[in-house]
């Protein structure tokens, strides 16, 4: 009997062990797809603001005291300054002073410098901290210039444009402008960027106030680039840096003919229309950015972003109260894909809409909170060409309908919630038995974020929030406001790292102070200096 007993004894021993080891291997499998899953997404660097090199002359232009029968010295200043952008060539800088009256004239830059020589536009305050303005008209770079710099010049235009990029200009770098269109009448957009531009970086800019009132929101932005012809070339390259767009008679941006464009640090918010629409052919980045109560209900207008593009990447983004819908995708051909690191959506729908081809979405530690009521916060609006490829660590504060995949077929249209696309229902019901939706990972229902100030708009979060320490690391550096991403033990879910460093000490992983004490003021006016915390 005992050794009965102990065979049986030994057969489950081995029984359990061969499960441990099923176990053990269903976990590796497991573990290695989510790890692929994740370590394959490598995401895309921002282009650097390029090294401005002059090494010519260096000229000046006075309204106040100078001639344009002078040499444009520092003593003997030209008057206008049309007179000298015309004299300036490669290698050479051409310092503006600052005057009351400010520059009133129309300015066209034709002139072009080389990859090694820059031509250097650059305003000087006055003593009283007077900036240098071109008054009611427009700056105009026609499509002769390159390697053009201009700085710390600001435009108050009222005409149909303030800054006009002509076709084929390229390698443009624009630092510390603002662009004011003072609501006139006759203005229809802030920055206008014609075909075949490319390698333009805009930094440190404050657009505001652009676009006719009566005009519609289709038909003015903050930002256009556009092109006239179907055949002619894409805009490519172009690069947003700390710019702030508010306040503006239709999209804060708007595309419809980029091929590249890559948004950093930039707060979008209180526009007419859209505050982002970018229609980009190969790439779309959007990183640390904000978009938030855009629109005004009027013809559909009012998402947070809309993204048509091969590849589009929203990383540390913050979305809120937006008049529709938070996110706008929507595939311009098969195999698209639309990655979501990082993110924070505040009663804004992420509403993947049926394109022009399949597509692909990956959603990793995101928070998606619908505030005041509780419909779907995402939705897949045809399953039969949309696939959820990559989901974890995402926080979903509402019920099993969180999630909305919308399956047509015949003219009609089922939803199926999240639950049923994880436990075979949708599968069974449609036939797609081969077919897979993509990973689906847990559900978490929890009953309040944790953020500072829902209602001011504070997105930090409280201490004790679930969100804290919850995330996967997707190697990124900084959250939102510049802080460390990885703070404590883990990434947090969401835009803005949870930072508490008693006593000052420093995380053991991040080799940074860190401090919630020190956050950044985002909705400021005027695009602050975005200063990583050290």
């Amino acid at each position: 009997m005992e050794v009965m007993l102990n065979r049986k004894k030994y057969k489950l021993t081995c029984t359990g062990l061969l499960l441990l080891f099923a176990l053990i291997a269903v976990l590796i499998v497991v573990m290695q797809s989510l790890v692929f899953a994740v370590s394959s997404i490598n995401i895309p660097e921002i282009p650097p603001f390029p090294a401005i090199i002059s090494t010519g002359n260096t000229y000046h232009v006075s309204k106040d005291i100078g001639s344009n029968l002078n040499d444009g010295s520092s003593e003997h200043p030209w008057k206008t300054l049309q007179y000298g952008v015309d004299q300036v060539k490669a290698g050479d800088t051409l310092i503006v002073h600052a005057t009351p009256a400010g520059y009133n004239e129309w300015v066209y830059i034709s002139n072009s410098g080389t990859e090694s020589n820059w031509i250097t536009i650059k305003g000087r305050d006055g003593e009283d901290g007077q900036k240098v303005i071109i008054t009611d008209y427009e700056l105009r770079l026609k499509s002769s210039a390159a390697y053009i710099s201009v700085e710390n010049i600001n435009i108050h235009g009222k005409y149909w444009s303030t800054l006009f990029l002509n076709s084929n200009t390229h390698h443009l770098a624009f630092n510390n402008i603002e662009i004011d269109c003072q609501n006139s009448s006759e203005n229809y957009t802030g920055v206008v960027v014609h075909e075949g531009v490319n390698n333009v970086w805009f930094r440190d800019m404050y657009i505001h106030n652009c676009g006719y009132e009566k005009l519609s929101p289709t038909d003015a932005s903050g930002v256009y680039m556009m092109r006239h012809l179907s055949t002619d070339p894409l805009i490519t390259d172009i690069v947003f840096m700390n710019v702030t767009v508010r306040d503006n008679n239709g999209d804060g941006i708007s595309s419809t003919a980029v091929d590249s464009v890559y948004f950093d640090r930039c707060n979008v918010t209180n526009n007419t229309g859209d505050g982002y629409d970018i229609y980009a052919r190969t790439r779309a980045v959007f990183k640390d950015i904000i978009s938030a109560e855009n629109g005004e209900g009027l013809r559909y207008q009012g998402v947070g972003i809309k993204a048509w593009s091969k590849e589009t990447w929203l990383i540390n983004a913050l979305i809120y109260k937006n008049y529709y819908d938070g996110v706008l995708f929507q595939s311009v051909e098969d195999n698209s894909k639309f990655f979501v690191l990082n993110s924070t959506f505040v009663d804004d729908v992420f509403y993947n809409r049926s394109g022009y081809g399949t597509n692909q979405v990956y959603l990793y530690n995101n928070v998606f909170y619908p505030l005041n009521a509780y419909p779907p916060t995402v939705i897949f609006e045809d399953i039969s060409k949309q696939t959820l490829a990559g989901e974890d660590n995402n926080y979903y504060f509402s019920d099993n309908n969180a999630v909305a995949f919308k399956y047509k077929e015949g003219g009609k249209t089922r939803n199926y919630t999240f639950k049923e696309m994880g436990d075979g229902t949708w599968y069974k019901s449609t036939g797609y038995g081969s077919k897979n939706i993509g990973i689906i990972g847990s559900l978490d229902h929890l009953p309040d974020p944790g953020f500072t100030d829902t209602y001011n708009n504070l997105f930090s979060l409280k201490k004790g929030s679930l969100a804290i320490d919850a995330g996967i690391d997707l190697s990124l550096i900084f959250d939102n406001y510049d802080k460390t991403r990885i703070c404590n033990r883990n990434p947090d879910i969401g835009a803005i790292e949870y930072c508490s460093c008693p006593n000052e000490s420093i995380p053991a992983n991040s080799g940074q102070l860190c401090s919630d004490l020190v956050l950044i003021d985002r909705m400021a006016p005027v695009a602050p200096k975005r200063l990583r915390i050290l």
